[in-house]
């Protein structure tokens, strides 16, 4: 049986809440029909809301997050303190970044290693 990654989306939350929740579905979905396993922390958590602390849900999110083989960072991840907590927890723990759904795709077929995309170093 072919591995399946497990990929954890990240991306801005706080912002438009409402708007999160179908932004990270659609990814998720992407995600699904690729081949990928995804892992939204929204759906896990969205109706959490007020049971804890900001900080208790990264810590939480950071928890999941080190159980994945990649992370998605969604269009807008700059502009979350929470994202850039995820991406400064996925760098120093090498878990595999990508930025759309073919970024992630190059990942799984080993294109894209490294943060270098191989097709293009070689056509160079």
């Amino acid at each position: 049986m072919e591995d399946i990654l497990i990929v954890y989306i990240a991306g801005p939350y706080r912002i438009d809440k409402a708007g999160a929740v179908v932004r990270f579905r659609a990814v998720a979905r992407e995600l699904w029909e690729a081949g990928f396993m995804p892992v939204d922390p929204i759906a896990l958590s969205h109706d959490l809301g007020g049971l804890s602390s900001e900080d208790e849900f990264i810590r939480r999110d950071l928890a999941l997050l080190e159980r994945c083989d990649a992370a998605y960072f969604m269009d807008g991840w700059e502009k979350s303190a929470g994202a850039k907590k995820e991406m400064d927890f996925a760098i120093e723990n090498g878990i595999l970044v990508a930025y759309s759904l073919d970024g992630m795709v190059k990942l799984r077929n080993g294109v894209f290693v490294g943060g270098v995309d191989m097709d293009e170093l070689s056509a160079v």
